[in-house]
């Protein structure tokens, strides 16, 4: 019982020294992450903002092709209809030629 008590009081120590170093190193974090030009959550706010922004405008150019590809698509798939009624329309011909021969 002594065994898992000792690892139990141990895992706590490891656990509260890397929660301890984190939260000490948290305005470090924060400053490196927003770039140093505000020392505070709004500049990493402000960060993640930028990066939003930079993603709209790629998804906006990915919609754009996306539609240009989804009308491609419909025309190749409205020509491929025709040539399948077209088809259609000369195996009923040869088939009612056939069967008129009889």
């Amino acid at each position: 019982m002594k065994n898992h008590v000792w690892g139990y009081v141990i895992g706590i120590a490891i656990f509260a020294m890397v929660v301890g170093i984190w939260v000490w190193q948290l305005p470090n974090i924060i400053a490196h992450a927003s770039h140093g030009e505000d020392k505070g959550l709004a500049g990493l706010m402000s960060t993640f903002g930028g990066a939003k922004t930079a993603v709209n405008s790629g998804l906006a150019k990915a919609q754009v092709q996306l539609d240009l590809n989804l009308k491609s698509v419909s025309k190749t798939m409205a020509a491929e209809e025709a040539q399948a009624a077209v088809v259609q329309n000369l195996k009923n011909k040869i088939t009612a030629g056939a069967t008129a021969a009889k």
